[in-house]
Protein backbone atom coordinates (compact mmCIF):
# COMPACT_ATOMS: atom_id res chain seq x y z
CA UNK A 1 0.00 0.00 0.00
CA UNK A 2 1.46 3.44 -0.96
CA UNK A 3 2.21 6.21 1.65
CA UNK A 4 0.49 9.18 0.37
CA UNK A 5 2.95 12.28 1.19
CA UNK A 6 2.34 14.26 4.23
CA UNK A 7 1.29 18.11 4.20
CA UNK A 8 4.96 19.29 4.73
CA UNK A 9 6.19 17.17 1.29
CA UNK A 10 3.75 18.53 -0.35
CA UNK A 11 3.97 22.22 0.62
CA UNK A 12 7.92 21.75 -0.32
CA UNK A 13 7.04 19.96 -3.87
CA UNK A 14 4.86 22.60 -4.37
CA UNK A 15 7.66 25.47 -3.74
CA UNK A 16 10.44 23.33 -5.26
CA UNK A 17 8.04 23.77 -8.60
CA UNK A 18 6.68 27.52 -7.90
CA UNK A 19 10.80 28.26 -8.04
CA UNK A 20 11.89 26.45 -11.06
CA UNK A 21 9.06 28.15 -12.95
CA UNK A 22 9.99 31.19 -11.59
CA UNK A 23 13.69 30.74 -12.52
CA UNK A 24 12.32 29.49 -16.17
CA UNK A 25 10.72 32.97 -16.35
CA UNK A 26 13.71 35.08 -15.80
CA UNK A 27 15.80 32.75 -17.70
CA UNK A 28 12.91 33.43 -20.48
CA UNK A 29 12.91 37.56 -19.51
CA UNK A 30 16.63 36.92 -20.37
CA UNK A 31 16.52 35.09 -23.61
CA UNK A 32 14.29 38.03 -24.59
CA UNK A 33 16.47 40.54 -24.04
CA UNK A 34 19.15 38.63 -25.79
CA UNK A 35 17.17 37.33 -29.03
CA UNK A 36 15.07 40.86 -29.97
CA UNK A 37 17.34 42.93 -32.07
CA UNK A 38 19.63 40.53 -33.17
CA UNK A 39 19.23 42.15 -36.73
CA UNK A 40 21.04 45.38 -34.99
CA UNK A 41 22.74 46.44 -37.77
CA UNK A 42 20.64 44.57 -40.53
CA UNK A 43 23.15 42.36 -40.82
CA UNK A 44 25.28 44.45 -42.48
CA UNK A 45 28.47 42.52 -41.04
CA UNK A 46 29.37 46.04 -38.74
CA UNK A 47 31.19 43.78 -36.49
CA UNK A 48 35.17 42.91 -37.47
CA UNK A 49 35.37 40.12 -34.68
CA UNK A 50 31.63 38.85 -36.38
CA UNK A 51 33.24 38.85 -39.98
CA UNK A 52 35.89 37.08 -39.01
CA UNK A 53 33.84 34.44 -37.51
CA UNK A 54 31.67 34.40 -40.65
CA UNK A 55 34.43 34.08 -43.24
CA UNK A 56 36.13 31.22 -41.21
CA UNK A 57 32.97 29.38 -41.00
CA UNK A 58 32.19 30.14 -44.47
CA UNK A 59 36.01 28.45 -45.41
CA UNK A 60 34.90 25.60 -43.30
CA UNK A 61 31.50 24.94 -44.90
CA UNK A 62 33.09 25.01 -48.46
CA UNK A 63 35.89 22.94 -47.38
CA UNK A 64 33.64 20.36 -46.14
CA UNK A 65 31.50 20.60 -49.18
CA UNK A 66 34.66 19.11 -50.77
CA UNK A 67 36.15 16.72 -48.83
CA UNK A 68 35.94 13.03 -48.20
CA UNK A 69 36.66 13.20 -44.51
CA UNK A 70 33.60 12.06 -42.13
CA UNK A 71 33.16 10.35 -39.15
CA UNK A 72 36.31 10.89 -36.34
CA UNK A 73 38.67 11.15 -39.03
CA UNK A 74 36.32 15.02 -39.33
CA UNK A 75 37.13 15.86 -35.96
CA UNK A 76 41.05 14.13 -34.67
CA UNK A 77 43.20 14.82 -38.19
CA UNK A 78 43.93 18.33 -37.66
CA UNK A 79 46.42 18.20 -40.58
CA UNK A 80 43.65 17.17 -43.34
CA UNK A 81 40.04 18.02 -41.20
CA UNK A 82 37.96 20.42 -43.23
CA UNK A 83 36.35 21.71 -40.10
CA UNK A 84 39.49 23.12 -38.85
CA UNK A 85 39.49 27.29 -38.46
CA UNK A 86 42.96 27.01 -38.96
CA UNK A 87 43.12 25.41 -42.47
CA UNK A 88 45.03 26.65 -45.07
CA UNK A 89 46.81 28.76 -42.79
CA UNK A 90 43.85 31.31 -42.07
CA UNK A 91 44.50 32.82 -38.90
CA UNK A 92 42.40 32.15 -35.65
CA UNK A 93 43.45 32.49 -32.15
CA UNK A 94 40.22 31.12 -30.38
CA UNK A 95 39.59 27.59 -28.67
CA UNK A 96 37.25 25.49 -31.76
CA UNK A 97 34.65 24.65 -29.53
CA UNK A 98 32.30 28.20 -30.68
CA UNK A 99 33.77 27.61 -34.37
CA UNK A 100 32.76 23.51 -34.61
CA UNK A 101 29.18 24.42 -32.91
CA UNK A 102 28.28 26.96 -35.45
CA UNK A 103 29.80 25.23 -38.55
CA UNK A 104 28.32 22.20 -37.87
CA UNK A 105 24.79 23.68 -36.92
CA UNK A 106 24.94 25.61 -39.86
CA UNK A 107 25.68 22.22 -42.49
CA UNK A 108 23.11 20.67 -40.36
CA UNK A 109 20.58 23.08 -41.33
CA UNK A 110 22.21 24.05 -44.72
CA UNK A 111 23.19 27.46 -43.63
CA UNK A 112 25.19 29.01 -46.08
CA UNK A 113 24.36 32.57 -47.41
CA UNK A 114 25.57 35.87 -44.95
CA UNK A 115 22.49 36.69 -43.40
CA UNK A 116 21.75 32.96 -42.53
CA UNK A 117 25.37 32.51 -40.81
CA UNK A 118 25.13 36.08 -38.62
CA UNK A 119 21.66 35.18 -37.55
CA UNK A 120 22.28 31.55 -37.03
CA UNK A 121 25.60 32.77 -34.94
CA UNK A 122 23.72 35.65 -33.24
CA UNK A 123 20.87 33.26 -32.57
CA UNK A 124 23.80 30.60 -30.74
CA UNK A 125 25.56 33.70 -28.55
CA UNK A 126 22.12 34.46 -27.34
CA UNK A 127 20.83 31.31 -26.08
CA UNK A 128 24.32 30.45 -24.93
CA UNK A 129 23.89 33.31 -22.78
CA UNK A 130 20.22 32.39 -21.79
CA UNK A 131 22.05 29.08 -20.33
CA UNK A 132 24.46 31.44 -17.81
CA UNK A 133 21.68 33.18 -16.47
CA UNK A 134 20.33 29.46 -15.68
CA UNK A 135 23.90 29.05 -14.07
CA UNK A 136 23.66 32.44 -12.47
CA UNK A 137 20.48 31.23 -10.54
CA UNK A 138 22.21 27.75 -9.28
CA UNK A 139 25.07 29.91 -8.10
CA UNK A 140 22.88 32.39 -5.94
CA UNK A 141 20.81 28.64 -4.66
CA UNK A 142 23.99 27.26 -3.49
CA UNK A 143 25.26 30.20 -1.95
CA UNK A 144 22.13 31.50 -0.43
CA UNK A 145 20.80 28.35 0.28
CA UNK A 146 17.22 30.15 -0.49
CA UNK A 147 14.66 30.46 -3.41
CA UNK A 148 15.14 34.30 -3.63
CA UNK A 149 19.06 34.23 -3.75
CA UNK A 150 19.13 32.09 -6.74
CA UNK A 151 16.27 34.46 -8.43
CA UNK A 152 18.09 37.51 -7.86
CA UNK A 153 21.45 35.84 -9.00
CA UNK A 154 18.95 34.97 -12.04
CA UNK A 155 17.67 38.04 -12.63
CA UNK A 156 20.84 40.33 -12.21
CA UNK A 157 22.73 38.16 -14.57
CA UNK A 158 19.67 38.67 -16.89
CA UNK A 159 20.12 42.33 -17.19
CA UNK A 160 23.59 42.61 -16.82
CA UNK A 161 24.53 45.11 -19.65
CA UNK A 162 27.72 43.90 -20.56
CA UNK A 163 26.04 40.54 -21.19
CA UNK A 164 23.15 41.86 -23.27
CA UNK A 165 25.18 43.21 -25.70
CA UNK A 166 27.89 41.04 -26.13
CA UNK A 167 24.94 38.02 -26.42
CA UNK A 168 23.86 39.86 -29.53
CA UNK A 169 27.57 39.62 -31.32
CA UNK A 170 28.81 36.04 -32.90
CA UNK A 171 31.42 36.03 -31.29
CA UNK A 172 33.49 33.59 -28.30
CA UNK A 173 32.73 36.14 -25.42
CA UNK A 174 29.31 34.64 -24.70
CA UNK A 175 30.68 30.91 -24.86
CA UNK A 176 33.41 31.29 -22.26
CA UNK A 177 31.39 32.89 -19.74
CA UNK A 178 29.21 30.06 -19.76
CA UNK A 179 31.33 27.63 -19.23
CA UNK A 180 32.88 29.51 -16.60
CA UNK A 181 29.87 29.60 -15.11
CA UNK A 182 29.62 25.89 -15.42
CA UNK A 183 33.00 25.70 -13.65
CA UNK A 184 32.19 27.60 -10.79
CA UNK A 185 29.16 26.53 -10.25
CA UNK A 186 30.53 22.76 -10.04
CA UNK A 187 33.27 23.86 -7.76
CA UNK A 188 30.81 25.33 -5.52
CA UNK A 189 28.98 22.13 -5.26
CA UNK A 190 31.52 20.48 -4.47
CA UNK A 191 31.98 22.54 -1.43
CA UNK A 192 28.31 23.11 -0.89
CA UNK A 193 27.45 19.60 -1.36
CA UNK A 194 30.37 17.20 -1.77
CA UNK A 195 29.78 16.83 -5.87
CA UNK A 196 30.48 18.89 -8.35
CA UNK A 197 34.00 18.12 -8.94
CA UNK A 198 33.45 16.43 -12.54
CA UNK A 199 31.20 19.09 -13.68
CA UNK A 200 33.83 21.41 -12.78
CA UNK A 201 36.52 19.58 -15.36
CA UNK A 202 33.88 19.41 -17.91
CA UNK A 203 32.95 23.46 -17.69
CA UNK A 204 37.04 24.13 -17.54
CA UNK A 205 38.24 22.12 -20.21
CA UNK A 206 34.94 23.45 -22.60
CA UNK A 207 36.15 27.22 -21.38
CA UNK A 208 39.50 26.14 -22.74
CA UNK A 209 38.04 24.99 -25.67
CA UNK A 210 36.76 29.01 -26.44
CA UNK A 211 39.57 30.93 -25.46
CA UNK A 212 42.90 30.44 -23.87
CA UNK A 213 42.04 33.07 -21.00
CA UNK A 214 40.19 30.70 -19.52
CA UNK A 215 43.20 29.57 -17.50
CA UNK A 216 42.45 32.72 -15.47
CA UNK A 217 40.25 30.25 -13.32
CA UNK A 218 42.77 27.74 -12.82
CA UNK A 219 43.56 28.73 -9.21
CA UNK A 220 39.60 28.22 -8.58
CA UNK A 221 40.55 24.56 -7.81
CA UNK A 222 42.81 25.02 -5.41
CA UNK A 223 40.73 27.41 -3.74
CA UNK A 224 37.58 24.89 -3.95
CA UNK A 225 40.34 21.97 -2.64
CA UNK A 226 41.55 24.14 0.40
CA UNK A 227 37.34 25.27 1.28
CA UNK A 228 36.33 20.99 0.83
CA UNK A 229 39.50 20.11 2.96
CA UNK A 230 38.62 22.83 5.67
CA UNK A 231 34.85 21.67 5.73
CA UNK A 232 36.24 18.03 6.88
CA UNK A 233 35.97 16.12 3.60
CA UNK A 234 39.72 14.41 4.15
CA UNK A 235 42.83 15.81 2.75
CA UNK A 236 43.32 12.74 0.15
CA UNK A 237 39.74 12.15 -0.79
CA UNK A 238 39.96 15.76 -1.88
CA UNK A 239 42.75 15.73 -3.77
CA UNK A 240 41.61 12.92 -5.50
CA UNK A 241 38.85 14.84 -6.25
CA UNK A 242 41.06 17.74 -7.86
CA UNK A 243 43.13 15.01 -9.80
CA UNK A 244 39.97 13.76 -11.16
CA UNK A 245 38.37 17.55 -12.60
CA UNK A 246 42.17 18.26 -13.66
CA UNK A 247 42.22 15.12 -15.62
CA UNK A 248 39.04 16.18 -17.15
CA UNK A 249 39.52 19.15 -18.00
CA UNK A 250 42.21 18.01 -19.73
CA UNK A 251 40.55 15.49 -21.78
CA UNK A 252 37.60 17.89 -22.50
CA UNK A 253 40.05 20.71 -23.78
CA UNK A 254 41.11 18.18 -25.99
CA UNK A 255 37.92 16.66 -27.61
CA UNK A 256 36.46 19.87 -27.67
CA UNK A 257 39.24 21.92 -29.20
CA UNK A 258 40.29 19.17 -31.48
CA UNK A 259 42.60 21.49 -33.69
CA UNK A 260 44.50 23.16 -31.39
CA UNK A 261 46.25 20.21 -30.89
CA UNK A 262 48.53 17.96 -33.07
CA UNK A 263 48.38 14.31 -31.19
CA UNK A 264 48.70 15.09 -27.62
CA UNK A 265 50.93 18.41 -28.25
CA UNK A 266 49.30 21.73 -28.94
CA UNK A 267 48.92 22.46 -32.75
CA UNK A 268 52.04 24.39 -34.22
CA UNK A 269 49.10 26.70 -36.46
CA UNK A 270 47.84 27.00 -32.84
CA UNK A 271 50.58 28.29 -30.83
CA UNK A 272 51.93 30.69 -33.62
CA UNK A 273 48.33 32.55 -34.24
CA UNK A 274 48.55 33.20 -30.59
CA UNK A 275 52.29 34.48 -30.77
CA UNK A 276 50.91 36.54 -33.64
CA UNK A 277 48.40 38.00 -31.77
CA UNK A 278 50.79 38.85 -28.84
CA UNK A 279 52.82 40.69 -31.45
CA UNK A 280 49.51 42.54 -32.65
CA UNK A 281 49.22 44.30 -29.23
CA UNK A 282 53.30 44.58 -29.71
CA UNK A 283 55.42 47.62 -27.82
CA UNK A 284 53.63 50.76 -26.91
CA UNK A 285 51.24 51.50 -28.37
CA UNK A 286 50.59 48.43 -30.94
CA UNK A 287 48.28 48.51 -33.69
CA UNK A 288 46.03 51.45 -34.31
CA UNK A 289 42.63 50.01 -33.05
CA UNK A 290 45.14 49.56 -29.79
CA UNK A 291 45.42 53.15 -29.71
CA UNK A 292 42.15 54.15 -27.82
CA UNK A 293 43.71 52.98 -24.39
CA UNK A 294 46.44 55.32 -24.53
CA UNK A 295 46.82 57.90 -22.11
CA UNK A 296 43.90 56.44 -20.29
CA UNK A 297 43.93 55.82 -16.54
CA UNK A 298 44.54 52.47 -15.26
CA UNK A 299 42.33 50.35 -13.04
CA UNK A 300 39.94 53.87 -13.13
CA UNK A 301 39.36 54.06 -16.60
CA UNK A 302 38.01 50.58 -16.87
CA UNK A 303 36.45 50.42 -13.38
CA UNK A 304 34.31 53.54 -14.46
CA UNK A 305 33.59 51.90 -17.45
CA UNK A 306 32.42 48.30 -16.01
CA UNK A 307 30.62 50.37 -13.26
CA UNK A 308 28.29 52.26 -14.70
CA UNK A 309 27.58 50.80 -18.27
CA UNK A 310 28.99 47.18 -18.02
CA UNK A 311 27.82 45.83 -14.70
CA UNK A 312 25.90 49.14 -14.19
CA UNK A 313 25.67 50.29 -10.92
CA UNK A 314 23.21 48.13 -9.60
CA UNK A 315 25.24 45.13 -8.83
CA UNK A 316 28.01 47.12 -7.13
CA UNK A 317 25.82 48.35 -4.89
CA UNK A 318 24.16 45.02 -4.05
CA UNK A 319 27.55 44.14 -3.08
CA UNK A 320 27.74 46.83 -0.50
CA UNK A 321 24.53 44.83 0.97
CA UNK A 322 26.41 41.41 1.09
CA UNK A 323 26.98 40.15 5.32
CA UNK A 324 30.70 38.68 4.87
CA UNK A 325 31.03 37.18 8.16
CA UNK A 326 27.78 34.93 7.41
CA UNK A 327 28.84 33.96 4.05
CA UNK A 328 28.65 30.33 2.89
CA UNK A 329 32.27 28.47 2.41
CA UNK A 330 31.01 27.86 -1.37
CA UNK A 331 30.26 31.88 -2.00
CA UNK A 332 34.64 32.68 -1.30
CA UNK A 333 34.57 30.89 -4.68
CA UNK A 334 32.40 33.65 -6.05
CA UNK A 335 34.66 36.48 -4.67
CA UNK A 336 37.61 34.35 -6.20
CA UNK A 337 36.41 34.12 -9.38
CA UNK A 338 35.33 37.75 -9.81
CA UNK A 339 39.45 38.63 -8.24
CA UNK A 340 40.79 36.51 -10.68
CA UNK A 341 38.76 37.80 -13.43
CA UNK A 342 38.61 41.63 -12.79
CA UNK A 343 42.26 42.09 -11.22
CA UNK A 344 43.88 41.06 -14.16
CA UNK A 345 41.51 42.99 -16.71
CA UNK A 346 41.42 46.33 -14.74
CA UNK A 347 45.39 46.70 -15.21
CA UNK A 348 45.21 44.80 -18.80
CA UNK A 349 46.91 47.20 -21.55
CA UNK A 350 43.09 46.75 -23.13
CA UNK A 351 40.85 46.72 -21.00
CA UNK A 352 37.65 45.65 -22.90
CA UNK A 353 34.95 45.44 -21.05
CA UNK A 354 33.81 41.95 -22.12
CA UNK A 355 36.58 40.39 -20.69
CA UNK A 356 34.83 40.80 -17.32
CA UNK A 357 31.89 38.67 -18.97
CA UNK A 358 33.10 35.65 -17.63
CA UNK A 359 32.65 37.01 -13.85
CA UNK A 360 29.57 38.44 -14.60
CA UNK A 361 27.55 35.18 -13.82
CA UNK A 362 30.17 35.06 -10.19
CA UNK A 363 29.00 38.73 -9.57
CA UNK A 364 25.25 38.15 -10.34
CA UNK A 365 25.66 35.50 -7.81
CA UNK A 366 26.82 37.70 -5.11
CA UNK A 367 24.69 40.75 -5.64
CA UNK A 368 22.00 38.13 -5.19
CA UNK A 369 23.01 36.57 -2.17
CA UNK A 370 23.47 40.26 -0.97
CA UNK A 371 19.78 41.14 -2.47
CA UNK A 372 18.45 37.82 -0.63
CA UNK A 373 19.92 38.69 2.65
CA UNK A 374 19.04 42.25 2.71
CA UNK A 375 16.26 42.18 4.74
CA UNK A 376 13.54 44.37 6.10
CA UNK A 377 15.50 47.55 6.28
CA UNK A 378 17.30 47.27 3.03
CA UNK A 379 14.86 45.18 0.86
CA UNK A 380 14.04 49.26 -0.56
CA UNK A 381 17.70 49.11 -1.55
CA UNK A 382 18.00 45.75 -2.65
CA UNK A 383 15.13 46.01 -5.05
CA UNK A 384 16.47 49.46 -6.14
CA UNK A 385 19.80 47.59 -7.14
CA UNK A 386 17.88 44.65 -9.46
CA UNK A 387 15.68 47.24 -11.03
CA UNK A 388 18.62 49.44 -12.13
CA UNK A 389 20.34 46.50 -13.43
CA UNK A 390 17.53 45.23 -15.14
CA UNK A 391 16.77 48.59 -17.01
CA UNK A 392 20.14 49.18 -17.88
CA UNK A 393 20.26 45.99 -19.66
CA UNK A 394 16.57 46.97 -21.18
CA UNK A 395 18.38 49.97 -22.39
CA UNK A 396 20.75 48.36 -23.82
CA UNK A 397 18.36 46.17 -25.72
CA UNK A 398 16.59 49.29 -26.87
CA UNK A 399 19.32 50.94 -28.18
CA UNK A 400 19.78 47.62 -30.24
CA UNK A 401 16.59 47.59 -31.98
CA UNK A 402 16.82 51.46 -32.95
CA UNK A 403 18.88 51.67 -36.56
CA UNK A 404 22.04 51.41 -36.14
CA UNK A 405 23.75 54.81 -36.59
CA UNK A 406 26.31 53.99 -39.69
CA UNK A 407 23.24 52.57 -41.42
CA UNK A 408 20.85 56.05 -40.86
CA UNK A 409 23.99 58.08 -42.51
CA UNK A 410 24.59 55.50 -45.02
CA UNK A 411 20.97 56.31 -46.47
CA UNK A 412 21.64 60.09 -45.69
CA UNK A 413 24.37 59.45 -48.01
CA UNK A 414 22.86 57.81 -50.52
CA UNK A 415 19.69 60.79 -50.33
CA UNK A 416 22.23 63.69 -50.29
CA UNK A 417 25.74 63.16 -52.24
CA UNK A 418 25.40 62.70 -56.17
CA UNK A 419 26.42 59.37 -57.77
CA UNK A 420 30.05 59.78 -58.38
CA UNK A 421 30.67 61.97 -55.84
CA UNK A 422 33.87 61.73 -53.85
CA UNK A 423 33.63 60.38 -50.24
CA UNK A 424 36.10 60.12 -47.78
CA UNK A 425 37.33 58.09 -45.42
CA UNK A 426 39.37 58.63 -42.49
CA UNK A 427 41.80 54.90 -41.96
CA UNK A 428 40.72 51.16 -43.24
CA UNK A 429 41.25 50.38 -39.39
CA UNK A 430 37.31 51.67 -39.24
CA UNK A 431 34.23 51.09 -40.63
CA UNK A 432 33.86 52.66 -43.88
CA UNK A 433 30.92 54.69 -45.35
CA UNK A 434 28.57 54.24 -46.83
CA UNK A 435 28.21 50.17 -45.97
CA UNK A 436 26.65 47.71 -48.00
CA UNK A 437 22.95 47.85 -47.05
CA UNK A 438 19.74 47.37 -48.81
CA UNK A 439 18.57 50.98 -50.39
CA UNK A 440 14.77 51.52 -49.46
CA UNK A 441 12.73 49.37 -52.44
CA UNK A 442 15.83 47.08 -53.39
CA UNK A 443 15.54 43.56 -52.42
CA UNK A 444 19.64 43.05 -53.14
CA UNK A 445 22.56 45.47 -51.02
CA UNK A 446 24.28 47.49 -52.90
CA UNK A 447 27.93 48.22 -53.00
CA UNK A 448 28.18 51.74 -52.07
CA UNK A 449 31.30 52.24 -54.57
CA UNK A 450 32.29 51.74 -58.17
CA UNK A 451 30.54 52.18 -61.42
CA UNK A 452 27.02 52.34 -60.22
CA UNK A 453 28.08 54.16 -56.58
CA UNK A 454 30.64 56.55 -55.71
CA UNK A 455 34.12 57.44 -55.45
CA UNK A 456 36.33 56.26 -52.21
CA UNK A 457 38.92 58.18 -50.83
CA UNK A 458 40.98 57.51 -47.92
CA UNK A 459 43.12 60.38 -45.83
CA UNK A 460 44.98 57.73 -43.81
CA UNK A 461 45.19 58.92 -40.91
CA UNK A 462 47.08 56.10 -39.22
CA UNK A 463 50.17 56.53 -41.45
CA UNK A 464 53.48 58.22 -40.06
CA UNK A 465 53.76 61.65 -40.53
CA UNK A 466 55.29 62.90 -43.69
CA UNK A 467 54.99 66.11 -46.00
CA UNK A 468 53.56 64.03 -48.98
CA UNK A 469 50.94 62.66 -46.49
CA UNK A 470 49.84 66.24 -45.60
CA UNK A 471 49.92 67.01 -49.49
CA UNK A 472 47.25 63.61 -50.47
CA UNK A 473 45.11 65.01 -47.35
CA UNK A 474 45.21 68.65 -48.49
CA UNK A 475 44.25 67.19 -51.76
CA UNK A 476 41.43 64.92 -50.70
CA UNK A 477 39.88 66.79 -48.16
CA UNK A 478 39.66 69.82 -50.53
CA UNK A 479 37.68 68.19 -53.39
CA UNK A 480 35.90 65.62 -51.42
CA UNK A 481 32.04 65.43 -52.00
CA UNK A 482 31.75 64.15 -48.55
CA UNK A 483 33.98 63.38 -45.37
CA UNK A 484 32.93 60.81 -43.02
CA UNK A 485 33.88 60.19 -39.51
CA UNK A 486 32.48 56.92 -39.25
CA UNK A 487 33.71 57.16 -35.78
CA UNK A 488 35.58 58.42 -32.61
CA UNK A 489 37.97 55.79 -33.23
CA UNK A 490 41.06 57.83 -34.10
CA UNK A 491 39.54 61.58 -33.17
CA UNK A 492 39.37 60.04 -29.62
CA UNK A 493 42.85 58.63 -29.66
CA UNK A 494 45.17 60.46 -31.93
CA UNK A 495 45.38 63.28 -30.06
CA UNK A 496 46.28 61.47 -26.64
CA UNK A 497 49.75 59.99 -29.07
CA UNK A 498 51.91 62.55 -27.84
CA UNK A 499 52.32 64.32 -31.08
CA UNK A 500 53.31 60.47 -32.86
CA UNK A 501 50.40 61.32 -35.37
CA UNK A 502 51.19 65.53 -35.46
CA UNK A 503 49.45 66.14 -38.94
CA UNK A 504 46.07 63.50 -37.84
CA UNK A 505 46.24 65.14 -34.58
CA UNK A 506 46.50 69.42 -36.69
CA UNK A 507 43.33 67.88 -38.80
CA UNK A 508 41.27 67.33 -36.35
CA UNK A 509 42.34 70.64 -34.27
CA UNK A 510 41.85 72.68 -37.25
CA UNK A 511 38.71 71.28 -38.47
CA UNK A 512 36.57 71.50 -35.26
CA UNK A 513 38.10 75.36 -35.03
CA UNK A 514 36.54 75.75 -38.36
CA UNK A 515 40.30 76.78 -40.11
CA UNK A 516 39.83 73.93 -42.58
CA UNK A 517 36.90 75.38 -44.28
CA UNK A 518 35.31 72.43 -43.74
CA UNK A 519 31.60 71.93 -42.28
CA UNK A 520 29.51 69.44 -40.49
CA UNK A 521 26.32 68.83 -42.20
CA UNK A 522 24.73 65.99 -40.05
CA UNK A 523 25.54 64.08 -36.94
CA UNK A 524 23.83 60.67 -36.20
CA UNK A 525 24.40 59.93 -32.00
CA UNK A 526 22.89 57.37 -30.20
CA UNK A 527 22.87 56.97 -25.87
CA UNK A 528 21.26 54.23 -23.96
CA UNK A 529 17.44 54.91 -24.24
CA UNK A 530 16.09 54.36 -20.73
CA UNK A 531 12.36 53.21 -20.47
CA UNK A 532 11.80 54.96 -23.80
CA UNK A 533 11.63 58.41 -21.71
CA UNK A 534 15.57 59.61 -22.37
CA UNK A 535 18.78 58.36 -23.30
CA UNK A 536 21.70 58.13 -21.30
CA UNK A 537 24.96 59.85 -23.11
CA UNK A 538 27.57 57.20 -23.10
CA UNK A 539 29.57 58.19 -25.77
CA UNK A 540 32.85 58.81 -23.15
CA UNK A 541 32.75 55.30 -22.06
CA UNK A 542 35.25 53.07 -23.84
CA UNK A 543 35.25 53.03 -27.88
CA UNK A 544 34.74 49.11 -27.93
CA UNK A 545 31.47 50.25 -25.33
CA UNK A 546 29.81 51.91 -28.46
CA UNK A 547 32.11 51.39 -31.29
CA UNK A 548 30.18 48.18 -33.37
CA UNK A 549 26.70 48.83 -32.18
CA UNK A 550 26.42 52.72 -31.90
CA UNK A 551 29.04 55.00 -32.99
CA UNK A 552 28.59 58.55 -32.95
CA UNK A 553 28.97 59.60 -36.99
CA UNK A 554 29.95 62.79 -38.40
CA UNK A 555 29.70 63.91 -41.76
CA UNK A 556 31.83 66.97 -43.12
CA UNK A 557 31.73 68.62 -46.39
CA UNK A 558 34.31 71.19 -47.57
CA UNK A 559 33.18 74.85 -47.89
CA UNK A 560 33.40 76.92 -51.48
CA UNK A 561 36.28 78.40 -49.33
CA UNK A 562 38.25 75.33 -48.90
CA UNK A 563 41.57 75.84 -50.65
CA UNK A 564 43.93 72.83 -51.71
CA UNK A 565 46.84 74.99 -51.08
CA UNK A 566 45.64 76.44 -47.69
CA UNK A 567 45.05 73.09 -46.07
CA UNK A 568 48.33 71.97 -47.05
CA UNK A 569 50.47 74.84 -45.87
CA UNK A 570 48.38 74.45 -42.44
CA UNK A 571 48.81 70.74 -42.02
CA UNK A 572 52.85 71.38 -42.88
CA UNK A 573 52.92 73.34 -40.02
CA UNK A 574 51.90 70.44 -38.04
CA UNK A 575 54.70 68.46 -39.26
CA UNK A 576 57.79 68.39 -37.11
CA UNK A 577 61.25 68.91 -38.41
CA UNK A 578 62.06 65.00 -38.03
CA UNK A 579 58.67 62.73 -37.46
CA UNK A 580 58.60 61.02 -34.53
CA UNK A 581 58.87 56.89 -34.67
CA UNK A 582 55.52 55.94 -33.31
CA UNK A 583 57.61 52.98 -31.44
CA UNK A 584 58.64 55.46 -28.56
CA UNK A 585 56.02 56.20 -25.76
CA UNK A 586 55.05 59.97 -24.81
CA UNK A 587 56.89 61.40 -21.99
Amino acid sequence: MALRPTSQQTRETGRAAAEIAAALLVVAFGLWLRLDGLDWDAFAGLHPDERHMVFTVTDALIRMAEADLSGLALWFDTAASPLNPRADGAFYVYGDLPHNAATLLAWWTGTGDWDGLLALGRSLTAGTDGLTVLLAWRLGRLWGRSAWSGLAAAAFYAGLPVAVQTAHFFTVDPFLALFCAVTLAGLSGAVAEGRGWGMAGVGMGCALACKISALAFGPLLFVAGGLAMRAGRGIWRTLGHMALAALVALVTFRLASPFSFDGLLPDERYVTALMQLDAMAGDWPGAPPNWSWVGRMPVLFPLRDLVLFGYAPGIFAALLLVRWRKLDPSAILGIAAALLVLGPMLVHGAPAMRYALPAGAAMAGLAGLAAARAGTARAAAATACLAVTLVMGDAVRRMLVLPHTRIEASLWIWQNVPKGGLIVNETAWDEGLPVILRLPGETERTWPFGEHGFAAGMLELTDPPSPEKARRMAGLLASADLIVESSARMSGSIPRLGGHRPVAEAYYRLRDAGELCIDEVAGFRRGLPVLGLFEIDDSFAQELWTVYDHPTVRLFRPLPCADRAGIEARLMEALPPEAIPLETPPR
